[in-house]
Parts: C-alpha cells; sequence; structure tokens
C-alpha cells in the first residue's frame, strides 16, 4: 500500500522516522510530506520505502496567538504534489492544523480514503487558545472529522471529546501509541534517588508544580540525595532556570538540553522514577518509554496520563496543580524501595503487553486496509 502521511512539520525526527520506517516494514511504500523553507529537504530516511519531502508552505499564525504558536503553517501547491504521488491512502496529524484540511480536502477531491489521527484533542495553553482552539473545532474541525474516511484515536477519553465536535462515532477507531521496547529496555545499574523528565518545556507540563514540589522534598522532606534531570528544550527554558535558581535548587537539578533517541535511553534506564506532572496530554511517547525502561511513573490524575498509569500498579497519580500531593509521592517512592520494585517491573510489563510495535503495527495496517476498502 502506498501511504501519504502528511506532517504539518517534524518536531521530533527521530521518532517520526522511527514510525514510518516501522510502517515500511509491513510492506507499505511510506511517503511523508511536510512544511519546508523553499521545499528543501534536510531530513533522510535509512529505508528505502520510505521517501520524504519538504513542501513550501505559507505562515498563518495569527499576531494573536504569538507566544501560544510556535509554527502555524498551510502547504502550498498540494494538489500537485498528491497527483504526482498518487497515494492508496492519506494520513493527517492533528485536525488543528490546517495542513490536515487541506490533505482531507485532496483526499476528498480526489476519491481517495483518509486517516485522521488523534494525538491530543487541545493544548492546555491558557483561556485565550483555549476559546481558540474550541471555535475552530466546533467549525474547521467538525468538517475535518466528517469528511476523514476513519479517524485514529489513541484513548477513549478523547474519542468521547471528539464526538462532542461532531466527530462520528462510527469513524473513531482506538488504536494506542507504541514503543521501541528493545531500545527502551531496563539497565541492572540505577540512581536510587534518580529522578527523570523528559518533553517540551511549555506550560502544560506542569513543570513549575515539578520544582515546587522537588523544594518540598528537600527542605521539609529532608531527602537531600535527589536529583532531577530534565531533558528538552522549549519556551519555557529560561523561566524554569531562573525558578531553579530562586529556590537554591541548582545542585539538585539538571537542565541536560536536547538528547538523541539512544542518548535518552540510557539516561532513562539509568535513573530511577519518571515524573510527569502535565496538565493535559494526548499519549505522551516519552511516558511510554520510561515506562518500557522499567521506570515507575508519577504523573497527574488527567487525560492521557490516566490512561496508561495505574494507580498503584505502573505508577502513582495526583491530582494537577498540586506540588505537595506531587512531593508525598515523590518521597513515598524514593523511601519505599519494595513498593518502587513493584511498579517498576509492571510498568515494563505493561508496555510489553499493550504498548510494543509487535501489538500495535497489526492494528494499524487493520484500520489502513479497513479506509481504503470503504471508498
Amino acid at each position: 500500500m502506498r501511504i501519504l502521511i502528511a506532517y504539518p512539520y517534524i518536531a521530533y525526527p527521530e521518532v517520526a522516522f522511527e514510525f514510518l520506517e516501522k510502517l515500511a516494514m509491513y510492506g507499505n511504500e511510506i511517503i511523508a510530506i511536510f512544511t519546508c523553507n523553499r521545499g528543501k529537504n534536510s531530513y533522510k530516511s535509512s529505508s528505502k520505502h520510505v521517501k520524504l519531502y519538504g513542501i513550501p508552505y505559507i505562515e498563518l499564525r495569527p499576531s494573536i496567538a504569538k507566544g501560544l504558536l510556535r509554527h502555524y503553517p498551510c502547504f502550498l501547491h498540494l494538489s500537485d504534489v498528491i497527483n504526482k504521488m498518487s497515494p492508496d491512502l492519506i494520513i493527517t496529524m492533528s485536525p488543528l492544523f490546517l495542513t490536515s484540511v487541506q490533505a482531507i480536502k485532496e483526499a476528498v477531491k480526489n476519491k481517495m480514503p483518509s486517516v485522521l489521527e488523534i494525538h491530543g484533542v487541545y493544548a492546555e495553553r491558557g483561556p485565550l487558545l483555549h476559546m481558540m482552539q474550541n471555535i475552530y473545532l466546533h467549525t474547521i474541525g467538525r468538517w475535518s472529522f466528517r469528511n476523514s474516511t476513519l479517524i485514529r484515536c489513541l484513548h477513549g477519553d478523547d474519542a468521547v471529546e471528539l464526538m462532542k465536535f461532531g466527530a462520528p462515532l462510527d469513524k473513531i477507531r482506538i488504536v494506542p501509541n507504541a514503543v521501541d521496547t528493545d531500545l527502551f529496555k531496563p539497565s541492572e545499574e540505577r540512581e536510587e534517588s534518580g529522578l527523570i523528565w523528559v518533553g517540551r518545556m511549555v506550560p502544560e507540563k506542569g513543570l513549575t508544580y515539578l520544582i515546587k514540589a522537588l523544594t518540598i522534598v528537600i527542605k521539609e522532606h529532608f531527602l537531600k540525595d535527589i536529583n532531577l534531570k530534565l531533558i528538552g528544550d522549549g519556551p519555557q527554558l529560561p523561566f524554569l532556570m531562573k525558578m531553579v535558581r530562586k529556590f537554591n535548587l541548582n545542585k539538585y537539578v539538571r537542565f541536560l538540553g536536547s538528547r538523541s533517541r539512544k542518548e535518552i535511553a540510557n539516561i532513562l534506564a539509568r535513573s530511577s522514577i519518571f515524573v510527569f506532572p502535565s496538565l493535559r496530554e494526548g499519549m505522551p511517547l516519552s511516558v511510554l518509554e520510561a515506562m518500557s525502561c522499567g521506570l515507575p511513573v508519577i504523573g497527574s490524575r488527567v487525560v492521557g496520563l490516566k490512561n496508561l498509569v495505574v494507580d498503584g500498579y505502573n505508577g502513582l497519580l495526583v491530582p494537577p496543580k498540586d506540588p505537595k500531593s506531587l512531593a508525598d509521592a515523590i518521597t513515598l517512592l524514593i523511601t519505599d524501595s519494595i513498593l518502587k520494585k513493584r511498579l517498576s517491573k509492571n510498568a515494563r510489563e505493561y508496555i510489553l503487553r499493550k504498548h510494543s510495535y509487535t501489538q500495535i503495527l497489526p492494528k494499524l495496517q487493520r484500520i489502513y486496509c479497513e479506509a481504503t476498502a470503504l471508498t
């Protein structure tokens, strides 16, 4: 099957290419298109069955959304690209980008099947962006939901949310994200009090609450041997660094910046606890990767995390925006080695059972075949 996947942009190339190459192993020819300055593509895939194309675009980010959106592109000449590639199936990423609307429109015009992927319905970035997203989903999003052949959601909560915006139930299929369990695997060497977080540093990740929680753990619970590694970057990085200095946590917190997939896998495997205090998620790959490395997860009880973390089984859930509860959970796992070991074992087993590529790829392939049969 020739599958064209339309990305608004590729934020994490290694992650995207891993997925594309795994999909190609099922006998598919994969064509990935994404916005690129003047159509110049600096990316290459190691698979001969994956082709990558940078498409020229115009930037449509409204001035009112500066500081909330870093990039809001629109493809140029997409019709020519679709006609040239002649795919059997078009996959679009996120209903919130106009690139997805464009790709779905081309699919409808050319009587091609399409699958719309939902990796979180919307982002939590304050009331202004929430209002803009809500209006968009009730209008343009509704059109996208009704004109896609099928819709893939990562979990049931997103499916329920989508139906509020007019997504037809009979089009929704639920298939979660997958993780490379061979790359992300446990290590026998671990830092007993080593906390770790991985992701993009934006407000909805709740990192300010994590720093406040760490202060409580150190200054009120008197756990002085603790350390926290933060992997990633983003617009909130300068503020977080300033916050760490303000609370005199420099000796306890390390900002490691962006790292390669192999580096992240090695650091995760040697850490002890994964902390993820997000305010809302789709199905975070960093949590799947941490669990695959055998790390118990302390996370917020919010959509996207409560669908992965089973409280008391493979991690602990705490109320969002609650530094004290977060600090109590961190302290519990650091001081109770038996509980931590049990959660660690369960985390790895949970991923192997439900989120390995061996489990997920056949389900995706069935959806893609179903979509082509419906058109």
